[in-house]
């Protein structure tokens, strides 16, 4: 989990108007019980900023699957070593 990642996650789930109580909760969580990665190599393979950061993590974390339903990321279907796969796909793989 990258800060960038973690701040994103939050920040949809505040979005969706989640109690407070929730949100706090889910911030916990993201903090105490993943392996904080700080990704040092900048990516720039797509347009967006937010999907370079997200493939940088990738690399850095050495991710085997990155599940995602962004389009311009699922365009890529790899990056390096890690897959990229739309959720149903990935369950697929399970």
């Amino acid at each position: 989990m990258s800060p960038y990642l973690c701040f994103e996650i939050i920040s949809v789930y505040e979005r969706l108007n989640n109690p407070k109580e929730d949100v706090e909760k889910l911030k916990l969580y993201l903090e105490t019980q993943t392996i904080k990665i700080i990704p040092r190599k900048k990516i720039n393979v797509c347009r967006d900023k937010k999907d370079n950061q997200i493939l940088a993590l990738c690399l850095a974390g050495d991710a085997d699957f990155l599940i995602t339903g962004d389009k311009d990321l699922l365009s890529l279907k790899k990056f390096g070593d890690t897959k990229i796969l739309k959720p149903k796909e990935f369950l697929k793989l399970l």
